[in-house]
């Protein structure tokens, strides 16, 4: 199963290399130079900073003042403390605004749905059905408005075993979907789901993963995560995943009956 199927069925946490759009990607790496950067220059000024309170300790004899002594006067403002001074150190580098923009932190749990499956191509629907490879007639759903992307992969390693597919839908804003309308269906061999998932095809259902309900007769599941709905069903030998960021229960039941 892939990455974001497994996701979708266990609550949306993502797999930490899995998924991440090359912006992100970018971003990050970006930020650890920066951060690399800041602890070098920290590094050098503590070093320097030492040669200077200590030289006799840092060259190994003792250091003769090059000014006369009646022109070394003693400062009136008072001297900070060591930890003051350190405390100062550590906002200079890592200051508390910049670590809470990082990409780095953890802001929960998030599904990329836009990406790409990992070694797919992108076909048409002429050619989705005549891919080769598949292990199952791929459905295209009947929402009346065309796919705006397929991804299709039959690499193993990806999880493609069988084959794997993917149909990204926009729909416009509505009362359906009045905060996000990307959808997508997944399909794959229902005969190697995993967790149970398998037994739908013979009228089995893992309540574990879902609230069983029917389809057009056909044992299903449908599975909250994060506030929006995803449907689990059976078409001939596909296992069919119906999802999106913010799709409503009615939604998701009105979608699947329109595969």
């Amino acid at each position: 199963m892939t990455t974001r199927m497994t996701l979708l069925l266990q609550g949306g946490v993502p797999e930490p290399a899995q998924l991440l759009d090359p912006d992100t990607v970018v971003a990050m790496a970006r930020h650890r130079r920066t951060l690399q950067r800041a602890a070098a220059g920290a590094s050098t000024a503590l070093t320097v900073g030492a040669a200077v309170l200590a030289p006799s300790a840092m060259s190994g004899h003792h250091h003769r003042p090059q000014e006369p002594l009646a022109s070394l006067k003693p400062s009136s403002a008072p001297r900070p403390s060591s930890t003051a001074s350190r405390s100062a150190a550590s906002e200079t580098v890592t200051p508390s605004s910049a670590i809470s923009d990082s990409p780095l932190v953890d802001e929960g749990p998030r599904i990329m749905w836009d990406a790409r499956l990992s070694n797919s191509v992108v076909v048409s629907e002429d050619k989705l059905r005549r891919f080769p490879g598949l292990a199952f007639a791929p459905v295209v759903p009947n929402f009346g408005l065309a796919p705006l992307r397929i991804d299709v992969s039959t690499d193993p390693n990806s999880g493609g075993t069988g084959g794997l597919v993917e149909l990204h839908y926009t729909f416009a804003s509505s009362p359906a979907f009045p905060v996000d309308g990307r959808a997508i269906v997944t399909e794959q061999p229902v005969a190697l789901a995993p967790g149970g998932l398998a037994g739908l095809a013979t009228g089995s259902v893992p309540a574990s993963a879902g609230t069983p309900i029917e389809v057009a007769g056909q044992p299903s599941l449908v599975h909250e995560s994060q506030g929006s709905f995803s449907l689990v069903t059976v078409r001939g030998k596909a296992l069919i995943i119906i999802a999106g960021p913010a799709v409503s229960r009615a939604e998701v039941l009105k979608l699947a009956a329109e595969l």
